[in-house]
């Protein structure tokens, strides 16, 4: 490695630390004091599981990080590379570089790479650490919002096991594992008999009947539907890893919304290059003039570019619109074009 990709490296990664806190501070800053009427009886909560308020809050605040970081992660690491070039053109050290025969696009291509391996990371967290920790965030949520006595319950959507039965749950309680008022439609939405129960529970690896008639429990013992299938629809899609998705697509192969979550799992680190390789030519170009300017227009650029990805991708969730691989793909493969096209016509 060349001295001068060390020296730019080490620029980018102060920058991007510096972007890092400033995000991660601002969101604790905002959150705590948006939250301060909750904090009495978050106190309470945390004391009646034996934990100080420190370190509930410690607790909280450290399970809901990672999620912020994720989302943040694009902006902090196109704002890294921007600072990184501010710095370099406020010290004057643009112009040497050209001098010393040294191009634009050559001196992006360490900011390109680091930032390249730092979504990989944050692609990693999102698919290997969110999923674990969802749960217990749920859990440590409630606490903080004084619901802990609450049981915490859901009303699923429709649900296909395995064997092709549609399963219909009024309430199922998590605490419990317990589905009640459920409706299991064997064959199809059309078919006849449905099997009903008052209320069933997971008990030692099957579903019991604990309340109303036993009817024919055969179909509860075939079935292959376990409380984490049931369970994961109560979490937010955006936290499901690509085991789960597909699990979930095999089983549900009509809803698009899934098949472009999917897809959006691996396009997820192309964003950040595509964010970079259109703030760092508008702001290497007018270095020299308006840099502040340059990194504006950057910013207004990935603003488009993560609404023009929201966009596609609630067309890309209703699969008679856009098909769900377009949806996920076509804001990379449009926004990539131009930050090509820009990056080639930097300075040599």
């Amino acid at each position: 490695m060349k001295r001068i990709d060390r020296y730019v490296l080490s620029a980018f990664f102060q920058a991007w630390f510096a972007a890092f806190v400033f995000f991660c501070g601002m969101y604790l800053v905002i959150h705590f004091f948006n939250q301060l009427g909750d904090l009495g009886k978050a106190s309470e909560a945390f004391r009646a599981q034996g934990w100080t308020p420190f370190y509930g809050f410690c607790l909280y605040y450290g399970l809901n990080l990672p999620f912020v970081i994720v989302q943040t992660a694009p902006f902090t690491i196109l704002m890294g590379g921007m600072w990184a070039v501010q710095q370099m053109s406020r010290k004057n050290e643009l112009v040497p570089v050209l001098v010393a025969g040294i191009s634009f696009r050559r001196l992006s291509v360490p900011v390109l790479a680091a930032g390249f391996l730092l979504s990989l990371l944050f692609a990693g967290v999102r698919e290997s650490v969110l999923p674990k920790i969802a749960e217990e965030r749920h859990r440590v949520e409630r606490l903080f919002k004084g619901k802990a006595n609450e049981s915490p319950s859901i009303r699923p959507p429709q649900i296909r096991d395995a064997e092709g039965r549609i399963w219909h749950i009024r309430e199922y309680e998590i605490a419990t594992k317990t589905a009640r008022g459920l409706n299991i439609v064997v064959g199809g939405l059309e078919a006849k008999p449905r099997r009903h129960w008052e209320a069933v529970r997971w008990e030692g690896g099957r579903w019991i009947v604990v309340a109303g008639d036993p009817g024919d429990e055969t179909v509860l013992i075939e079935t292959k539907l376990t409380p984490r299938d049931i369970e994961i629809e109560s979490r937010s899609l955006l936290f499901l890893d690509v085991g789960d998705l597909r699990r979930m697509i095999n089983r549900y192969p009509h809803r698009s919304n899934l098949r472009l979550l999917l897809h959006a799992h691996f396009a997820y680190p192309l964003g950040t290059m595509v964010l970079l390789l259109m703030g760092l030519p508008l702001v290497l170009r007018a270095a020299r003039k308006t840099p502040f300017v340059a990194a504006g227009v950057s910013l207004l650029l990935s603003i488009a570019f993560f609404a023009v990805s929201s966009v596609m991708q609630d067309l890309g969730g209703r699969d008679e619109v856009l098909n769900p691989v377009l949806g996920a793909w076509l804001p990379i493969i449009l926004f990539g074009a131009v930050g090509l096209i820009l990056f080639e016509t930097m300075r040599t």
